[in-house]
Order: structure tokens, then C-alpha cells, then sequence
């Protein structure tokens, strides 16, 4: 086992060594050396430390040229637009936004009026973007995350849309509307149900 575990670190120091070495362009004309030791162990360095110590010969490394950065200067009037046209690039960047759950036309048995909505948008929120979701035509939150908690929904159907908007609070898109039916226990029906 120690053999074993002798042989790997030597392989590990060697790749850690080569790796260091090919990184470094001065490195590759220097020399190095491998010497092992009585009880086996392997150690490298860059000038020989007794009789035993070998010469490593490192091959030749592919070196490529980096790719110079991209360009971030533009000319201002490229950087400036309309403010319409802002707008509409910004819109078509969403190819589509859609309420996932609740499904369209789900019921959702909850008495106490707890619902989760859930919102996805592809491609995903952009920075400065947020999904605002509205209840039956009336706001009922905003988020970042698409990931809505609605509380002591009345009973009965209600209608849900999600819009993305831009920190101006400008639409950029909007999502189909979907309705969905809470179901909530009324003591009404319990009496009825007794009474007959």
C-alpha cells in the first residue's frame, strides 16, 4: 500500500511540476531533477542533490497567443437611442413568459386561501427586469425569482397574468392570462349538508 500510495504522490509531484514548468516559458531551458531517497521517497528540484539524482527531460509545450479582448468602446451615437426603440429591443429580447403552475383551469382545494404562482421566462429575467403578476386585473406582487405567495384567495375563479417589467416600470412583455378555481370549505355548505 505505501508503495502504492510512494508511486502516485511521485506522479502527482511530477505532473504538478510539469504543469508549473510548461506555464513558465523561462522554465522549459532550466533543468530538473528527481531524487529518491533511502526509504523511497521522491523529491524534485532544480539543481541535483546527490549522485542519484536524475535529469527529467519535460517535452516541448504548445504555446498558442491569447486572443486580444473585445473591443468595448462604440461610438456614442451607436450607444444612444430612441427611447421607443430602447424599448423594443428590449422586449424582443424575451422569446416567452408563462405562467406554470397553477395550470390553466386547475382547481385548488386550500382553505386558507394559499397559492403559489410560479412564472418562467425564456431567456431567464434579465438584471434590472422584474416579473410583476396580476390578480383578477388588480397587482398582487412583484419578484425576482418568478416565485409568487398569494394569501387568502376568496373562493371562487380568478384570473392570473405575469408581465416583465424594466426598473421604468415600462411593459415589456406579458403572459397569456390563465384561470384557475379556488376551492375553500365554507360552513355554509356544512350546514346544508347537515340540514338535508
Amino acid at each position: 500500500m505505501t508503495q502504492l500510495s510512494n508511486k502516485l504522490a511521485s506522479y502527482i509531484v511530477a505532473l504538478s511540476i510539469g504543469t508549473w514548468a510548461a506555464s513558465t516559458p523561462s522554465l522549459l531551458t532550466a533543468e530538473i531533477y528527481k531524487t529518491r531517497d533511502e526509504q523511497g521517497h521522491v523529491t524534485f528540484s532544480d539543481v541535483p542533490t546527490n549522485d542519484r539524482s536524475e535529469t527529467i527531460k519535460l517535452s516541448k509545450t504548445s504555446q498558442y497567443p491569447t486572443a486580444p479582448p473585445a473591443s468595448t468602446s462604440t461610438s456614442q451615437s451607436a450607444s444612444q437611442t430612441d427611447d421607443d426603440e430602447g424599448l423594443e429591443t428590449e422586449a424582443t429580447a424575451y422569446s416567452s413568459i408563462s405562467i406554470s403552475s397553477p395550470g390553466p383551469e386547475e382547481a385548488i382545494r386550500e382553505n386558507s386561501g394559499h397559492v403559489t404562482v410560479t412564472v418562467r421566462s425564456e431567456p431567464r429575467l434579465s438584471p434590472g427586469h422584474t416579473y410583476t403578476l396580476t390578480l383578477d386585473g388588480q397587482p398582487a406582487g412583484d419578484s425576482l425569482a418568478g416565485v409568487f405567495t398569494l394569501e387568502n384567495v376568496d373562493r371562487g375563479t380568478h384570473i392570473l397574468s405575469a408581465r416583465i417589467v424594466d426598473q421604468n416600470q415600462s411593459v415589456l412583455t406579458q403572459s397569456a392570462e390563465i384561470t384557475f378555481h379556488m376551492l375553500r370549505f365554507s360552513t355554509l355548505s356544512a350546514k346544508r349538508r347537515n340540514a338535508g
